[in-house]
Formats: structure tokens, C-alpha cells, sequence
């Protein structure tokens, strides 16, 4: 197949580069806490091929956020963390659970309940899927974190499931053999309290420990306000709590069972959208202002879930085994959503629409994994893994029209939607490294991967639809191959080839039956690299150039020119491409120390030819168009200056800085079309003051200072926007071993 692309502007590539590049001597942000320790270079353990490997050693792109980076930085939700990661975006449309992650361009095409194209994992295990949450990480997945590991570029092979554009793997805090505790509370602007603790106890030296920890965050003000109450809308309030087991069943066999809750509330769909005057006849209501709303109900959203997880690792002598089970359980329901708010219908005589969803949730997974022990020239790894889950939604309409009323609005009114999805998979993996000289090393990857899908679909409105229903399954090899050179300890290139695999899935609700079912997408992702370090200057280094192309890519569309229902289709393929850059490290200013990270990327691709989709009763030909999702510019910075006032006392000050420009939102914003968005640019800035004391922290943070305001996404004439500007007091305490971790 031809396949077309674009080149990156060159003066793109050059600016983001030679900022990232000319920052002269800097190095990987060290820990923040005071001591001889946090003044050299630390070194970054990630597992980004499923075993511990120093960062600068792994012949691929990882960004990693240790509990120091985090502490430092202001952070809540998923956003705040991928603002820290060169070319990772978030795909939001107002609540927290409909976010998606877009990495290097990939994930442009989304709905409520479709597959997110990055992976996303707790502890190495596969924890997505469902439409209240699952394609993104909640807060519990993020509490009492040991670190936050990007992975960049098609993770196939290894990762299996969903990593078209890459994945995401969250290392949780496990269980010491020493008693320790700590504690955290945090008061904020928009009426934002916070609580949080975590307790780690020995139940038996050496033999077994426990870690419980838990968290509260309840912010009852926001950004906006609906004008016929004057109450607030975009509140929300968050509880999870984690209990964990460690036993050493022997020396050389440990176990660790956890269990986990989680619960939220937040604003709805309906309730945090703006509707614009765009196309509205006289009489109809719209939103007035970026943070104000007109809306006769406030749609909220609750989720409940629980997880357990059971892990063993063992040595066999001749290897080493780990395995990993999981289950989670989760319902989701919003409800008393504005339909006719969010359609346009507001002010329209006798209209009053709402909508209610539920979806009860479930995922059960199993991965093993055998690696080799011992040193050597080759080192292997094999696995297999076995997921299923289960999503079972109602969507009920409800509300009234005139009788008078067009057949398509009346129906709006009574309608109930039900649909049943299952889904099956089961993968074989592996990797073999063979060191050819001491110098020179290559590495295969591959994966079997097989995947069946069964779906129920029945919609009743005016009359009862049929019930649509479809079994599809799909098996696809996914491989990969690195070769890498190292120079010395500190210096390395590599070259490196992967894949990745995107399910399909199906189209609800649509009425032409063909429809229904979407194919898989696969991606085959080919990048270059130099990664290193200078000890001397407390310094590592990374600069990577990729090209993806994507078959079968997924894209949002309209049914047909006469059916507006969104769904997802499959076009030909795209290809992506770009640089990406990061610098990061310690630095001695007088007499205290300064961290510092800098990251820089710029992307680009383009659809390939005989690419079309369906907009506003139009078929818009975006052949050779640019890719949505992919900026041309991301770039981030964030520096901390830590002073000793005494010994045991340190002042911190110091601030993070993000900005993205260029890319477009939807698939027709490259072309010429008048549907086309831009994707707004944009930089936020943020900071923190601090005082570290012995097992103690006082610090002031302050988040999008300069209070920037911007589309996030547009949805049917309806904006949603960026979170507004944020401050607050935090204080925190540790006793015992857990003062290690601070």
C-alpha cells in the first residue's frame, strides 16, 4: 500500500531539540529529600521489558515520575501527570471517567465504550476496559505510588492489549519488613480538603508485613456556576483505601495479596459542557459564559470498584516465575443528565429531556511470567496471560415532548438502550537479549494474541428494535527486534522495531446492521535512539526520532449522510512520525541544589489516501489530511531549588511550565472542511514552596497561574474546558521506615 506522510517542519524539530539539548549540564531530577543521598545522581530502575533495567539501558523511550518527582510537583489527576511526559496527551470531554490517553498521535478515534489505544497497567498487569473509567487511570491507581512509567511507541509485543501508541504502568508502594507511617492533609482553593494516610506494620520479622493506607479528597466549589441556582456544579468528592499482605512463604518465595475500594461522585457529561449559540434558532437557551450554565438539571456521575490482586513471585533456581491475578468489579451510573440542555433543545415549549446510564463492570485477569536468572551473554523471558471481562449498560431516556412533536423527538423520550459485551483473551509471549560482543546486543520480542468479543444490542423507543448481535475474533503475531550499541556504561544508540494491536469493537444503536462491528487497527512503529548519561555532570539523556504506520486505522464518524449517530469506522490506515527529547538532572547553584527536567516533542502524520468519513450529512475525503491528536509542539519543564537552612532543614522552591501548540481535534481538521477544529495552544504554569524538616513537610502550591482558559474538546456545539486556577496549603508527616520514601 502507498503510504503518504508529511515531513515535520524542520524548524519545529530543530527548536524543540536544541532547547532540550541546550540545556548544558543537567541531569535526571534527583530525589527531593535533603542528605548526601539527594545530591548525586540516582539511579532509575523501570520495567519497561517486564524485568528491572536501569532507564538508560532500555533500547526504548520511557519517561518515569519517581514519589520524589511526584512530591514535588503539583499533581491530582491523570492530566497533571501526562503533562510531565513529552508526546502524551489526554483525550478528555469533561469528567475524569471518559478520558483516554493519546501517545505519539495514536487514540484519535474514541466513543463512550471503545477500546483505548493506550495500555493501561497496575503493577504490570492489564487493568482497562469498561465505559466508566476504563481507559484511563483513576486516583486510587495513582495513590501511594512508588513511580509512574511511560512507555512510548507501539508495545505490542510485551504489553499485549491496546499498546498501539504505548503504555502506561503504575508501580504501587509494596509492603517493608519495617513499621513506618505517614500522613498528609491538604486544604485548597474551590473548597478542596484532603486527607490521606498510610500505615506499614511487620506482623512477623522477616516473615510477614502488612500496608494499609487510605485517602479523601471532597471539593465542594468549582469553576462553574448554574445561573438559576447559583450552586456550583463541577464538585466532586473521591474515597479509596488499599490493604496489602506480604508473606516470605520461604527465603526465596514471596506472596502479596491486595484489595482495594474506590468510590466517586462528580459532575455529569451534561452538566460540565458549555452550549454554544452556534445554529440555535430564537428562543433557544445557551450557556452565556465559559463557567456559566443554563441548564434546568445537574447531571452527576457515581462509580464504585473494588480490585484484588494476587502475586507470586518465586525463585526456580534456573529462573525466576512471577504471576499476577486480578479482580475487579465496578459499577458506573450518571444520571438526571440535560439531554435537552446538551442537544440544543433548552427553551423549546413542553421540551424537557434527561438521560440515566448504568453499567455494572467486571475483569478477571491472569498473567505469568518465567524469566532467566543468573548473568550471562542471553537472557529470555516467557509468559502467558488470559483476560475476560464483562459490560452490561442500560442507557434510559426520559422526559417529556409535545405530543406534536417530530417522531425522532418523541422517541428521544422514551427510549431505552441495553447492551451485553464479553470479552475473551488469551496471549503467549516472550524475549531473548543475546550480548553479540560486550558492546553490541540484540533482542526479539513476540506475541500470540487472540481475542473474542460477544455483543447484544436491543434498543425500544417507538417501536422495539431487533436485537443485533455479533462474535467476531481475532488473532494477530505481534513482534519485535532492537539492536543496540554502547559505546561505554554511559553512552548507548539503538534501533528498534514493535507492534501493536487495537481491538475492534461495535457501534450501538446504529441502524444499518453493517455497521455494527468496527475492525481491529494494528500499528508497526520503527524508531531510532541515543540515550546516555555524564556522571560528572549528574546529567542523562535521551533523543529519539520514530516512524508508525497504522493499518485499519479507527476513526469517529457519522453513520451515513442521513444517520448523525457517531460511531467508529475503520479508513485505510495513517502514518505518524517524529522527535522526541529529554534532559534531566542535578545541578549545585551556591549552596543548595537544583532538579530539573526537560522534555520536548514534536509530532506529525498523515491519513493515507482513499481515507474518508461522514460529517454533518457529508462524506469529507481526507486523504493525505493531517492526523487529529498529534501537536506539533509539546514541551515541559519543571525545576526545584532545594537550600539547606540547617542541617535537617531545607527550603524548595521551584515550579513546573507545560505548553502544546498546533494539531487538530477531529479527523477533518486537516483538510479544508468547515467541520475542522484546531486544537488550541496553550501554557500553563505551575509552582510550590516548601519546608522539609525531619520526617516532616509545609509547603504552598499554586496550579495554571497565569488562570489560561481553553477548549479541551468540542462535542455537538458543546466546549469543554481546562480546570481553572488552583492553590493550596499541604502538610505532611512520616515516622519510621516510611520517612525513607519522603
Amino acid at each position: 500500500m502507498n503510504k503518504s506522510h508529511r515531513s515535520i517542519p524542520t524548524a519545529t524539530i530543530a527548536a524543540a531539540v536544541a532547547l532540550t539539548l541546550s540545556a548544558g549540564p543537567s541531569v535526571a531530577q534527583g530525589n527531593a529529600g535533603s542528605g548526601a543521598e539527594a545530591s548525586v545522581l540516582q539511579e532509575i530502575v523501570v520495567t519497561a521489558r517486564k524485568r528491572g533495567e536501569e532507564l538508560v539501558d532500555v533500547p526504548a523511550t520511557v519517561s518515569a515520575l519517581s514519589a520524589a518527582d511526584q512530591a514535588n510537583l503539583a499533581l491530582d489527576g491523570m492530566a497533571d501527570y501526562l503533562r510531565q511526559v513529552p508526546g502524551a496527551l489526554l483525550v478528555t470531554a469533561g469528567p475524569e471517567y471518559l478520558s483516554d490517553v493519546s501517545i505519539r498521535g495514536q487514540g484519535g478515534g474514541r466513543n463512550g465504550f471503545s477500546e483505548s489505544a493506550t495500555g493501561i497497567y497496575r503493577n504490570g498487569i492489564f487493568v482497562a476496559g469498561g465505559g466508566f473509567g476504563g481507559r484511563a487511570l483513576s486516583r486510587l491507581d495513582y495513590f501511594d505510588n512508588a513511580s509512574v512509567e511511560v512507555y512510548r511507541g507501539p508495545q505490542g509485543a510485551l504489553y499485549g492489549r491496546n499498546a498501539v501508541g504505548g503504555a502506561i504502568n503504575v508501580i504501587s508502594n509494596r509492603p517493608q519488613m519495617r513499621d513506618g507511617a505517614s500522613f498528609r492533609g491538604e486544604i485548597g482553593s474551590v473548597d478542596n480538603a484532603r486527607i490521606e494516610g498510610v500505615l506499614n506494620g511487620v506482623i512477623a520479622p522477616d516473615k510477614a508485613a502488612v500496608r494499609v493506607g487510605f485517602f479523601n479528597v471532597d471539593q465542594d466549589g468549582g469553576d462553574i456556576t448554574n445561573v438559576n441556582t447559583g450552586r456550583k456544579l463541577d464538585t466532586s468528592k473521591y474515597i479509596g483505601a488499599r490493604a496489602q499482605l506480604l508473606l516470605n512463604v520461604t527465603d526465596r518465595w514471596q506472596t502479596r495479596l491486595t484489595q482495594e475500594i474506590y468510590s466517586g461522585e462528580s459532575a455529569g457529561f451534561s452538566a460540565l459542557g458549555r452550549r454554544l449559540s452556534t445554529g440555535l434558532p430564537p428562543g433557544r437557551v445557551f450557556d452565556p459564559d465559559v463557567y456559566l450554565r443554563n441548564a434546568s438539571r445537574v447531571g452527576r456521575v457515581e462509580i464504585d470498584e473494588t480490585s484484588t490482586y494476587l502475586e507470586l513471585d518465586g525463585d526456580l533456581d534456573w529462573a525466576d516465575l512471577s504471576a499476577v491475578y486480578l479482580r475487579k468489579v465496578r459499577k458506573g451510573k450518571r444520571f438526571n443528565e440535560d439531554l435537552d440542555h446538551f442537544l440544543g433543545l433548552e427553551g423549546q415549549a413542553g421540551v424537557d429531556l434527561l438521560v440515566n446510564q448504568n453499567e455494572d463492570f467486571s475483569r478477571d485477569g491472569l498473567e505469568v511470567r518465567l524469566a532467566s536468572s543468573g548473568s550471562g551473554p542471553l537472557t529470555w523471558l516467557l509468559g502467558a496471560d488470559w483476560q475476560r471481562s464483562e459490560s452490561d449498560v442500560l442507557t434510559a431516556n426520559g422526559g417529556s415532548v409535545p405530543a406534536t412533536s417530530s417522531a425522532a423527538l418523541r422517541a428521544q423520550a422514551v427510549r431505552r438502550d441495553s447492551a451485553l459485551e464479553k470479552i475473551q483473551s488469551w496471549s503467549v509471549f516472550g524475549s531473548v537479549d543475546y550480548d553479540i560482543t560486550d558492546r553490541l546486543t540484540a533482542a526479539a520480542e513476540l506475541r500470540y494474541q487472540r481475542d473474542e468479543k460477544d455483543f447484544r444490542f436491543q434498543r425500544i423507543d417507538l417501536v422495539t428494535g431487533p436485537v443485533q448481535t455479533s462474535n467476531p475474533a481475532w488473532s494477530t503475531t505481534l513482534p519485535g527486534a532492537s539492536l543496540q550499541y554502547r559505546f561505554n556504561d554511559s553512552l548507548n544508540i539503538y534501533a528498534r522495531y514493535s507492534s501493536g494491536f487495537r481491538p475492534g469493537g461495535f457501534n450501538q444503536a446504529v441502524s444499518d446492521l453493517a455497521l455494527l462491528e468496527y475492525d481491529p487497527e494494528s500499528a508497526e512503529g520503527y524508531e531510532i535512539g541515543i540515550k546516555g548519561r555524564i556522571p560528572g555532570w549528574r546529567m542523562r539523556f535521551g533523543l529519539a526520532a520514530y516512524y508508525t504506520v497504522s493499518e485499519d486505522l479507527q476513526v469517529g464518524t457519522s453513520a451515513s449522510a442521513t444517520d448523525t449517530t457517531f460511531v467508529l469506522q475503520n479508513i485505510p490506515g495513517a502514518t505518524f512520525e517524529g522527535v522526541e527529547a529529554e534532559l534531566s538532572g542535578l545541578l549545585d547553584i551556591g549552596q543548595g541544589r537544583l532538579s530539573y527536567n526537560i522534555g520536548a516533542a514534536t509530532q506529525g502524520g498523515k491519513f493515507d489516501p482513499g481515507s474518508r468519513v461522514v460529517v454533518s450529512n457529508r462524506v469529507v475525503d481526507i486523504s493525505n489530511a493531517d492526523v487529529n491528536r498529534a501537536r506539533d509542539l509539546t514541551l515541559n519543564l519543571s525545576a526545584f531549588y532545594t537550600y539547606p537552612i540547617r542541617n535537617g532543614l531545607d527550603f524548595v522552591i521551584g515550579g513546573s511550565y507545560r505548553e502544546e501548540r498546533g494539531g487538530f481535534e477531529n479527523a477533518t481538521g486537516g483538510t479544508t472542511d468547515s467541520t475542522g477544529r484546531r486544537l488550541e495552544d496553550y501554557a500553563l504554569y505551575d509552582a510550590r514552596v516548601a519546608i522539609n524538616g525531619d520526617g516532616w513537610r509545609v509547603s504552598a502550591y499554586g496550579k495554571n497561574l497565569g488562570e489560561k482558559v481553553f477548549v479541551l474538546q468540542n462535542v455537538s456545539n458543546n466546549n469543554y474546558y481546562n480546570e481553572g486556577r488552583r492553590y493550596g496549603l499541604e502538610f505532611s508527616l512520616a515516622f519510621g521506615g516510611e520517612r525513607n520514601r519522603r
